[in-house]
C-alpha cells in the first residue's frame, strides 16, 4: 500500500513539472540552439480516461483529497483542544481549591474516551464535519475554477466516441499466452500487445539443471532407491551430463536416466529488463504488472476460462517441458478464435522481430496444435524453427524451391489420381481444370484468347489421358492380384502401384507432350485410326494417343478426356495449326523443365505431401464390392466404426489420454466407399477396428468387418531401414496396415482372411466359357495415418518470380480439399486441426498478374472451417495492384485484426486513422490579451479571454502512425485500438529468443543446403522415366483389339448395342479392357512395338522455333533507351508487369505522367502569353480530356495518341482531397491499361507517340529512358 501511495504521489508530483516525461513530451537533452520536445516517452494512455468521464491535466484533482485527509483530525483535534481549554477553565473558576487539572489527560479523554462526555463528543464532530464540508466545496469550486482550461468535463460529450484501450483492460478483453518458454492450452491467433509481469502470486517451475552451455543433465535412478549416497561428484562421463549419486550400475536393467532438475520462479524478471532495453524502452516508462492485480475474467465471458486474475490463469494453465530452456518474462496479449489478420509494415520495420517469428512460436508452443504454413522467402523462418518445431511435437515439411537437393515431394496432380483411384472421376477432372486454369490464364479476348484456350485443353486432355492410362493398368494388376493373392501380396500390390502412379507427374505431362508432339507418322493403319480433314496423310503422336483412347470402351474419366479432346480438333483445322496449339501450350508448360520443379513434383504417392492430412491425419477407406454391397443391400446406410484394444474385439476403447473418441459413423456412398477418420492416436503398434453397417430405418446390423491396424513407419529411399528424426530420436509414424481379419469356427477366435463371394463371368478369349471365382467383398482400401500437425515451409526466393506459382497453387488445392473434407466428414462441418498459413511477402507472392487465387473467398468463408490466414503487406496498396479494388475491400474486411507496424503510404496512414474512430478534444479557438500602450511597463492587461471548443480528431491520427516508435505496434480491427508503447513495447525476438531451444550439442551452423529435413525426395530421373512411344503402342494395340472383344461380348452374353449403352459404363469397361490386356499379354505378337514410318515433326518444331525468337525478342531491351521490354510492358504475360523490374516500372509510369503534365503546362503558357485560355492547361492540346462526370470525388480521363482513346488517368477532386492529389494526374488500374501497354509494345519505336503543338514537343523515347535510369 505505501508502495503504491508513493509512487501515485510521485506520478501527481510530475503533473506540476512542465517538461515531465509522461506528458505529450520533454525538452531534448543537450546544447541545442531551438527548442525541441523529445516524443519517445510520451504516454498515450493519459490523454484517455478509461471511464470516460474527464481528461486527466495537472493540477491534479487528488491533491484536495490528500489535504481534507490531513485537515479533518486537525480540526477535530482543535475543537477538542478548545473544548478543553474552555471546560479545564471553567473548573478552576467554580473549584478554587483544585489541586490540578491536567489538559493533557482531559483531552484525550474527552477526545477519544467514548464513555466521557459523549455529548460534548458529538457537537466536536459535527462542527469538525460542518467546517471540513465548508472547506471542501471552498476548495474544490476553487479547483474547478482555476482548472477550468483543463477540464473538459462539460465541454465534451464522450459517450459514442472513441478510446484506446488501456492497458489493465487488455487482459479481460482478450487472452494471454507466456512469451518464452512455457507452454498453454490457450490457442492463439494473432498477436495484440504485450505485458512484463513479476513473480507475485505465481507458482514455481521445475527446469532443466542444465550446464552453462544449456546441455541437459541426468542422474542415473531407480525405483525404490531415494537415499543419497556421500559421494555427490560421482560423473559417468567427463562432461558431467551424467551424475551417479546413488551409485547405481549401468548394466542393472531396471536403471534409467532422469533429467536433473531445480526448482525456479516462473518469471525471468532479470531477462525481461534486458529485453525492455533491448526495444529501446527507457527505465522511465518501464512496468512490471502484478500478476495477482491485473483481472482476467472475473465476469465469467465465453470463449476463455474462468480464473479471476492473470495470477490464476497462470497458475491453472502454464507448463514448462522438460526441454525448453528459457523462462517467460511476461506474457502476450493475444487475439484467439477463428479470425483473419493483416500486418502492415514497410520494409525494415521490424516485422519479422516483432511479430512473425514470435507468432509462430506462440503457435508452435499451444498445446491445441494447429497446422502451419508460412511463405519463406529468405529462408529465415526454416533456420529458426527446423529444430524447434520438430522438438516441439510438429511433422516438418519443406518445399524448397532454391535447393533441387533438400526438398519433399509436392506433386500437385497427384491429388487427381488419388480421385481418380476411389473412383470421384468428376472430381479429379475438376483438380486438373483447376491446375490447367491456373498454367493458362485467361486472356483478354481477341485471338490470344482464342489460341490459349486451346492451348489449356490440350495441357488438360494430355493430363487426364495420362491418368486413364494408368487407372486402367491399375485395374487390370487387381485383377491379377486377386486371381493370385499368393502371389501378389497386399504390400507388393501396394509397393508395385506405388511405383506405377510415380509416373503422373506434372514434368510428365510436360514430357508427354513435348516428346509425342515432336514426332510424326506416314503409316496408313494409325493415320486411319481416326476421321481426318481430306488430304491429311500423317499424323502426330500425341493425337495418335488419343485417336487410340477415343475408341476404348467409354469410362466416366475417359470420356472427360475425350470432352477434352474436342476443343483441341474443333481449332486444328490442319497439321499446321494443330501445331501452333500444341507449341503454346508445350512453351508456357516449360515451367516444368526447370530442375527444380521437376524434384519438388516428381514423387510417388507414398512420397507426396497429403493435404487432407493436415485437417485429418489419420483417416482409413475401404470399397466394397457392388455385387457384394448390393446382395446385401448396403446402398446409403448407416455405419459405425468402434476400435478395441485386444483381438478378441471385446475391451472397446472409446478416447485416448486427450479424451479425444475413436468411434466415427456415416454412411455408405454412392461408390460404395466406407470411411473411418479419427482425431484420436491410438496408443499400441496393433488396433483392431470393428465396422458395422447398420438399417438407418430398422437399426438392424446388415453386415461387420473386423480388421487389424498395425502402425507403418517411414522408410528410407532404398526401401532397407527405418527414418529416424535425429531431433526427438524417434521413427516417424507414416501410414499403416489395415488387415481384413474372419471368425475362426474351429479355433474360436479371429485370424487374418478375407469375406469372399462368388463371382460369374464369361471368358471371352475362350469361347465365352462361365468361369466362377471368389472375390473379396473389399475390393480396395485406402490408409493414411500420421500423428503429428504438418509445419509447412514454402522456400520461394526472390530470385526466382516464376517459383511462386507452385506455393500459389498449393494454397488453393490445401485450401479446397480441406474445406470439400471438412463439408463431408464432420457434423459441424469443421475439420479436427486448424491451419494457419502466415502469408509473408504477399505484394510479391504472385505469378503475372495473379495472386492467391479467390484469396477473398477463402478468407471470408474459410474461418467456418478452420482456415486461417495472416497476411503480410508492405501497405494497403499492394493487395488492390493484384487483386483489384473490390476484392481488396473483402480481403480487408474479412480481417478482424489489422497490425500497424510502420508505413510511409499516405493514403495506408489516412485510412488506418479512420478505422480508429474519432475523439473529442477540446482546443483554443482564439485568445484575447488587452495591452495598454501608455504603459512603458506591465503594459499586457491581467486578464486574458481565451475561447474553447470540442474538436473531432482520429484517436490515432496519421502523424501518430508515421513516427511510431520502434518495436511499437497498433492493432485496429477488434473493438478500440490497442497502442502497444512504453511498457506494453513489444519485444524483439533477437533477445527475447536469445536463449531458443535449439541443437545445443551441435556447434554446426545450419544452412538452407544442411537443414536435416525428414523424406527429401531422392528423386531418380531413370526409376521416374517414362517411355511415351511404348505408352502410345500399347494404347493403339488396346484399341485394335476393341472390336474383336466387344464383338465377342456381345455374342457371349447375348446383348445388343443398345443394351450395352445401358449398362454400367465403368463395369463394361472394365470386364472388356481385362480381356483386352490378357489377349496381349498372352498373345505379344499383338502389341505393337515399332513404326517404322515415324520421323521429325518439322511443322512443330518451327513453331516451337518461332516461339523462342519472339520470346527473345520481347525480352530485348528496345524501348525507352534500351531499359523497357516488351515482356517489361505486357500485363498480363507471364514474365509481364509483375516481375521484379515492375516496381521500377511502376514508378517510372508515375514520374511520366508528372513530367508530361508539366510541360503541357509550359507550353500552354507559351502559346497563350498575351491572352486566357477558356480550358483547363492539361486538356489545351487535347492529349488529355475528361470521360464523364465526378463519381465518388473523382475525374476520369483518357489519354489520346495517335487517334487512340486510352481512359487511364484520373484526378481526385474532392473537397477533402489532399492538396497533393488535386495538383497531379494518377493512373487509373483498369484494362484499358493493359491496352495502353499492349499498345505501346507493338510500336518500334515511341519518339513520335505525342504530336508536335504548338510549343509542346514530348519525345516519349527519350524522356521514359531518362525516368528509367533514375528510378533503376
Amino acid at each position: 500500500m505505501a508502495k503504491d501511495f508513493f509512487r501515485k504521489l510521485k506520478e501527481n508530483i510530475a503533473d506540476f513539472d512542465p517538461h515531465a516525461r509522461n506528458r505529450i513530451g520533454r525538452k531534448v537533452s543537450g546544447e541545442m540552439k531551438y527548442e525541441a520536445y523529445d516524443e519517445s516517452e510520451r504516454d498515450v494512455y493519459r490523454d484517455v480516461d478509461a471511464r470516460k468521464k474527464k481528461r486527466r491535466t495537472p493540477p491534479s484533482r487528488e491533491w484536495i483529497d490528500y489535504l481534507m485527509t490531513a485537515l479533518v483530525p486537525l480540526l477535530y483535534n482543535f475543537f477538542t483542544g478548545v473544548v478543553t481549554v474552555v471546560l479545564v477553565s471553567i473548573y478552576r473558576v467554580n473549584h478554587l481549591d483544585y489541586t490540578e487539572v491536567s489538559f493533557s489527560s482531559t483531552f484525550w479523554k474527552l477526545g477519544f474516551n467514548p464513555t466521557i462526555l459523549p455529548t460534548f463528543k458529538l457537537g466536536i464532530l459535527l462542527s469538525t464535519v460542518l467546517l471540513s464540508v465548508i472547506i471542501y466545496t471552498r476548495l474544490n469550486r476553487n479547483y474547478k475554477l482555476q482548472t477550468i482550461e483543463s477540464n473538459s468535463e462539460d465541454l465534451i460529450q464522450l459517450e459514442g466516441y472513441g478510446r484506446l484501450n488501456q492497458p489493465e483492460e487488455l487482459t479481460q478483453k482478450y487472452d494471454i499466452f507466456p512469451d518464452n518458454g512455457a507452454h498453454s492450452a490457450v490457442s492463439p491467433s494473432a498477436i495484440i500487445s504485450h505485458m512484463y509481469i513479476t513473480n507475485e502470486g505465481l507458482k514455481e517451475i521445475e527446469m532443466g539443471d542444465r550446464l552453462s552451455d544449456n546441455v541437459d543433465r541426468y542422474v542415473l535412478t531407480k525405483d525404490g532407491v531415494n537415499k543419497l549416497k556421500k559421494d555427490k561428484n560421482n560423473y559417468v562421463d567427463d562432461d558431467k551430463t551424467l551424475w551417479n549419486p546413488y551409485h547405481l550400475s549401468m548394466d542393472d536393467p531396471d536403471v534409467y536416466e532422469e533429467l536433473l532438475t531445480k526448482k525456479m520462479p516462473m518469471i525471468d524478471e532479470i531477462f525481461a529488463k534486458e529485453n525492455y532495453e533491448a526495444s529501446g524502452v527507457s527505465e522511465r516508462v518501464r512496468h512490471f504488472y502484478n500478476p495477482k492485480k491485473l483481472l482476467y475474467n472475473p465476469n465469467k465471458i465465453r470463449n476463455k476460462t474462468d480464473e479471476a486474475t492473470v495470477a490464476e490463469k497462470i497458475n491453472n494453465d502454464w507448463w514448462m517441458p522438460d526441454y525448453e530452456v528459457q523462462r517467460p518474462t511476461g506474457f502476450y496479449i493475444v487475439a484467439t478464435g477463428p479470425l483473419n489478420a493483416i500486418v502492415v509494415a514497410q520494409s525494415r520495420a521490424g516485422k519479422g522481430q516483432t511479430i512473425i517469428e514470435p507468432t509462430i512460436d506462440l503457435w508452435t508452443r499451444s498445446d491445441d496444435k494447429s497446422n502451419i504454413i508460412v511463405n519463406d522467402p529468405k529462408t529465415e523462418i526454416l533456420l529458426r524453427f527446423y529444430y524447434v518445431a520438430r522438438k516441439r511435437g510438429y511433422e516438418l515439411v519443406v518445399f524448397n524451391l532454391a535447393d533441387e537437393g533438400n526438398t519433399n515431394v509436392y506433386n500437385i496432380l497427384g491429388y487427381a489420381v488419388d480421385d481418380a483411384r476411389q473412383g470421384r472421376f468428376e472430381s479429379c477432372s475438376e483438380k486438373v481444370d483447376i491446375i490447367g486454369d491456373f498454367l493458362f490464364p485467361d486472356k483478354s479476348g481477341g485471338t490470344d484468347s482464342y489460341w490459349n484456350n486451346a492451348a489449356r485443353s490440350s495441357y488438360k486432355r494430355s493430363a487426364l489421358g495420362l491418368i486413364d492410362f494408368y487407372l486402367e493398368k491399375e485395374y487390370y494388376l487387381r485383377d491379377k492380384a486377386a486371381a493370385n493373392p499368393e502371389e501378389w501380396p497386399i504390400d507388393r500390390l501396394d509397393a508395385e502401384l506405388d511405383k506405377m502412379w510415380g509416373n503422373v507427374t506434372a514434368p510428365n505431362v510436360y514430357q508427354m507432350m513435348t516428346q509425342l508432339n515432336s514426332v510424326i507418322t506416314g503409316n496408313k493403319k494409325l493415320v486411319g485410326l481416326a476421321k481426318r480433314p481430306a488430304g491429311e496423310t500423317v499424323v502426330d503422336y500425341l493425337t495418335l494417343f488419343f485417336d487410340a483412347t477415343s475408341m476404348l470402351p467409354r469410362t466416366r474419366l475417359r470420356q472427360q478426356v475425350i470432352n477434352q479432346d474436342k476443343p483441341v480438333r474443333m481449332v486444328a483445322d490442319s497439321k499446321r495449326t494443330l501445331a501452333s496449339v500444341n507449341s503454346i501450350a508445350v512453351t508456357e508448360l516449360n515451367f516444368f523443365a526447370d530442375p527444380l520443379i521437376i524434384a519438388l513434383t516428381n514423387g510417388r504417392p507414398s512420397e507426396n505431401f497429403d493435404i487432407v492430412g493436415l485437417s485429418f491425419p489419420r483417416r482409413i477407406g475401404i470399397k466394397l464390392n457392388k455385387i457384394f454391397a448390393r446382395k446385401h443391400t448396403l446402398d446409403r446406410e448407416r455405419y459405425t466404426w468402434t476400435v478395441y484394444t485386444d483381438k478378441s474385439f471385446t475391451n472397446e476403447l472409446t478416447e485416448d489420454e486427450l479424451g479425444e473418441s475413436f468411434k466415427y459413423s456415416g454412411v455408405v456412398d454412392k461408390r460404395y466407399w466406407i470411411y473411418y477418420r479419427t482425431k484420436g492416436i491410438f496408443p499400441a503398434e496393433k488396433t483392431y477396428i470393428k465396422l458395422e453397417i447398420f438399417s438407418e430405418r430398422t437399426k438392424d446390423t446388415l453386415y461387420e468387418f473386423f480388421f487389424e491396424f498395425e502402425k507403418k513407419y517411414m522408410l528410407d529411399s532404398k526401401g532397407t531401414s527405418f527414418v529416424v528424426d535425429d531431433v526427438t530420436d524417434e521413427e516417424i509414424v507414416r501410414g499403416g496396415y489395415l488387415r481384413e481379419m474372419i471368425w475362426n469356427k474351429e479355433k474360436k477366435g479371429y485370424q487374418y482372411g478375407h469375406v469372399m463371394l462368388v463371382k460369374k463371368q464369361r471368358d471371352l478369349l475362350n469361347e465365352g466359357k462361365e468361369e466362377k471365382y471368389m472375390i473379396g467383398a473389399i475390393e480396395q482400401t485406402d490408409v493414411h495415418y500420421s500423428e503429428k500437425p504438418k509445419f509447412v515451409d514454402f522456400i520461394t526466393p526472390p530470385n526466382r518470380p516464376r517459383a511462386a506459382k507452385i506455393l500459389l497453387i498449393a494454397l488453393d488445392q490445401i485450401f479446397n480439399q480441406q474445406v470439400n473434407e471438412a463439408y463431408l466428414a464432420t457434423n459441424n462441418q469443421r475439420p479436427f486441426y486448424i491451419t494457419r498459413a502466415l502469408l509473408d511477402e504477399l505484394g510479391n507472392l504472385k505469378s503475372g498478374e495473379h495472386g492467391v487465387p479467390f484469396l477473398d473467398r477463402k478468407m471470408s468463408i474459410g474461418l467456418g472451417q478452420d482456415q486461417q490466414f495472416t497476411l503480410i503487406e508492405q501497405d494497403f496498396s499492394q493487395i488492390p495492384a493484384i487483386y483489384g479494388s473490390k476484392v481488396a475491400e473483402t480481403i480487408e474486411s474479412n480481417a478482424m485484426v489489422i497490425n500497424y507496424l510502420k508505413s510511409n503510404n499516405t493514403k495506408t496512414l489516412k485510412h488506418l486513422s479512420e478505422m480508429s474512430g474519432t475523439k473529442q478534444v477540446a482546443t483554443i479557438s482564439s485568445q484575447t490579451v488587452q495591452r495598454n500602450l501608455n504603459k512603458l511597463a506591465n503594459a499586457n492587461d491581467a486578464k486574458i479571454a481565451k475561447t474553447y471548443s470540442a474538436k473531432e480528431m482520429p484517436v490515432v491520427s496519421a502523424n501518430d502512425m508515421r513516427y511510431i516508435p520502434p518495436s511499437n505496434n497498433i492493432v485496429f480491427g477488434n473493438g478500440y485500438p490497442t497502442w502497444s508503447r512504453n511498457q506494453l513495447a513489444l519485444p524483439m525476438a533477437w533477445k527475447l529468443h536469445q536463449n531458443r531451444l535449439r541443437d545445443f550439442e551441435s556447434d554446426e551452423k545450419v544452412t538452407t543446403t544442411t537443414v536435416p529435413i525428414i523424406g527429401v525426395n531422392k528423386y531418380d530421373d531413370n526409376e521416374l522415366r517414362t517411355d511415351f512411344f511404348r505408352m502410345v503402342y500399347e494404347r493403339v494395340s488396346q484399341a485394335l483389339r476393341v472390336e474383336s472383344i466387344v464383338s465377342r461380348y456381345k455374342k457371349y452374353y447375348q446383348v445388343s448395342d443398345v443394351e450395352m449403352t445401358k449398362s454400367d459404363q465403368d463395369e463394361l469397361s472394365r470386364i472388356l479392357m481385362r480381356d483386352i490386356n490378357r489377349e496381349l499379354e498372352m498373345n505379344t505378337s499383338l502389341m505393337w512395338t515399332k513404326d517404322d514410318f515415324m520421323r521429325e515433326n518439322t511443322d512443330f518444331k518451327e513453331e516451337m522455333a518461332k516461339r523462342k525468337a519472339k520470346q527473345n525478342v520481347d525480352v530485348k531491351k528496345k524501348f525507352a533507351d534500351h531499359t523497357l521490354s516488351v515482356q517489361d510492358l505486357v500485363v498480363g504475360k507471364e514474365n509481364g508487369y509483375g516481375t521484379a523490374n515492375s516496381e521500377n516500372l511502376q514508378a517510372a509510369f508515375d514520374e511520366l505522367i508528372k513530367v508530361l503534365e508539366k510541360r503541357l503546362n509550359s507550353a500552354v503558357v507559351k502559346d497563350n502569353s498575351d491572352k486566357s485560355i477558356s480550358v483547363p492547361v492539361a486538356e489545351y492540346y487535347g492529349f488529355i480530356e475528361p470521360v464523364g462526370g465526378i463519381e465518388e470525388g473523382v475525374q476520369k480521363y483518357s489519354l489520346n495518341l495517335n487517334n487512340k482513346k486510352f481512359t487511364i488517368l484520373k484526378k481526385e477532386v474532392s473537397d477533402d482531397a489532399d492538396e497533393s492529389d488535386n495538383l497531379s494526374f494518377k493512373w487509373d488500374e483498369n484494362d484499358e491499361l493493359d491496352s495502353f501497354f499492349e499498345y505501346l509494345s507493338n510500336l518500334n519505336d515511341w519518339s513520335t507517340v505525342f504530336e508536335t503543338k504548338g510549343s509542346f514537343t514530348f519525345d516519349l523515347e527519350k524522356e521514359m529512358g531518362k525516368i528509367m535510369k533514375k528510378v533503376a
